[in-house]
């Protein structure tokens, strides 16, 4: 995956939206033996049933960052993750959407810290259902990153408590 487009147009900290993409296509390529696809189109759809890691960040920028994943791709990912089948109306499901997202932000403070910038990731939540609604929805400190692969689309969303400038070096500085 070749990031060369804007990752969003917002005030989200730029250098915290590349560091969770350079972290998804490591961790991802890792787990799963493809690069997913930036789709920025933003094919995404909450109304289906979909189950979702959620993990905090703490450190210069209090933020989240929201892993999507609609029902349709979820089993597929997790036989692939954990080497065993997982319905998805399994409560393993949850487990496994933890695990998951958890292994990610893992790659994501490293990936930040090569960016010189410091942060502390919280346990994981879990929320799973058909409609999800995830608010803030939209404002200067929410960016959506969605992504296609083989299986099929799934998303980030990306929260920032509060929008402000990064002491720590910025990507390609």
């Amino acid at each position: 995956m070749t990031a060369t487009e804007p990752i969003a147009e917002s005030t989200f900290p730029p250098a915290i939206a590349e560091a969770a993409t350079a972290a998804l296509e490591s961790t991802f390529s890792a787990i799963f033996g493809e690069n997913p696809t930036r789709d920025l189109k933003g094919s995404r759809n909450s109304n289906g049933p979909c189950v979702a890691g959620i993990i905090s960040f703490i450190g210069e920028i209090t933020w989240s960052l929201t892993w999507v994943i609609p029902q349709e791709i979820a089993p597929v990912l997790a036989q692939k993750f954990t080497g065993f089948e997982i319905p998805f109306d399994s409560p393993d499901m949850g487990e496994m959407a933890a695990e998951l997202v958890n292994v990610l932000a893992g790659d994501v403070v490293a990936q930040l810290e090569k960016r010189c910038i410091k942060a502390q990731m919280s346990l994981p939540t879990v929320a799973r259902g058909d409609h999800l609604e995830f608010t803030p929805s939209k404002g200067p400190g929410v960016v959506y990153l969605d992504f296609t692969c083989t299986q099929g689309n799934f998303w980030f969303r990306l929260v920032a408590a509060k929008c402000g400038r990064l002491t720590g070096r910025r990507s390609g500085t």
